[in-house]
């Protein structure tokens, strides 16, 4: 057999694999650099799920606690905590007036565990803390868009906010927007706008939706 003939039908040429090399290259390069651009909207988006998974859990605490829970947000240092508005003194009741026994935290009426002056007073006490603080992440920050700081839900399941608004938005940024945001949360262009998300939370029924338009 020609020996031309063979080597075609057995291998590659130098060239060949320097091509194959270079489009490898290339398709490396361009995932690369399409990466680097979707990684700070997928850490936004992260960061706006976790706030949404803690509302939730805020909301679904208060309706099983019977007591007020609320988040609190710290637009300065760029975090927020969650907090169980019950009046809880940090002492556990073994037993109640009818010899019952209690786990810690359980609140029942009587119970010297439980301060009522403090219980849904809408102050952070002390042993009221349940979660956080949960920090932005690297060049994010709370937009200046965002119209409250804090957010308490009722054991019915709704809630309300400190601004009195019927719809609660918490906007997040990161830092590839903050240079075009200049106070208003519609600056830029649509991929512009994708480096900031909001939460929107409505007072009268307590429902809880992402908000990027």
């Amino acid at each position: 057999m020609d020996a031309k003939i063979l080597h075609k039908e057995t291998g590659f040429t130098i060239i060949e694999l320097l091509f194959v090399i270079l489009i490898i290259g290339v398709i490396m390069s361009i995932l690369v650099i399409s990466w680097h651009s979707q990684a700070p909207i997928s850490e936004l988006n992260n960061k706006i799920l976790q706030l949404s998974m803690s509302m939730e859990y805020c909301q679904t605490k208060a309706i099983l606690t019977g007591n007020k829970w609320f988040i609190q947000f710290d637009t300065a240092a760029q975090n927020y905590i969650v907090v169980n508005d019950d009046g809880w003194l940090g002492t556990i009741t073994e037993v109640d007036m009818w010899g019952k026994k209690w786990p810690a935290r359980n609140f029942f009426v009587g119970s010297n565990d439980f301060s009522e002056d403090s219980r849904n007073n809408g102050i952070v006490d002390s042993n009221e803390f349940d979660k956080g603080p949960f920090y932005l992440g690297a060049g994010q920050k709370f937009l200046d868009a965002t119209n409250v700081t804090r957010i308490t839900f009722n054991p019915e399941g709704d809630c309300y906010n400190d601004a009195g608004l019927e719809d609660a938005d918490i906007w997040i940024a990161n830092q590839e927007y903050l240079s075009i945001y200049q106070g208003d949360i519609n600056n830029g262009t649509a991929d512009q706008r994708k480096f900031r998300q909001g939460i929107r939370v409505c007072s009268l029924t307590g429902n809880i939706e992402t908000v990027n338009n």
